[in-house]
Order: C-alpha cells, then structure tokens, then sequence
C-alpha cells in the first residue's frame, strides 16, 4: 500500500492487506501489527488535523474529538 510520514513518525502499510503494518518514531519500531490498530496509534501520536484528515472522515473525526 503506501508509506506516510509525519514528523518523526512513520507509517508502514507496503505489505500485503493483511500484513502486519508498523509505526515507527525516530527510526526504531513502536508498534508492529495490524493496520486497523497501527492507523490509530499513528494519528494519535501525530496528534495533527492534516493526518486525522487523511485516514478518518468527518463523522469519524468527530468521534475522536468526543472521546479524547
């Protein structure tokens, strides 16, 4: 699929559908596993309005905001 960066953090998700996905900070491996979980840490710890955008729509993003 694709790599995204974002500051120190990097977004894995070249594998196969169903291949683990890894996040990356600085270089060294924070989390290997699957995209539905890797995807989430990543916005998360980005903590940016331009990548929430990217993988969540409005109605998602709105859900985020509620439980953050």
């Amino acid at each position: 699929m694709a790599l995204y960066r974002h500051d120190s953090y990097v977004l894995d998700l070249s594998g196969k559908s169903n291949d683990k996905a890894k996040v990356y900070r600085d270089g060294i491996l924070i989390f290997q596993g699957q995209s539905t979980h890797a995807i989430p840490i990543f916005v998360k710890r980005c903590d940016s309005p331009e990548v929430t955008r990217k993988f969540y729509s409005n109605k998602t993003r709105q859900n985020l905001t509620n439980e953050l």
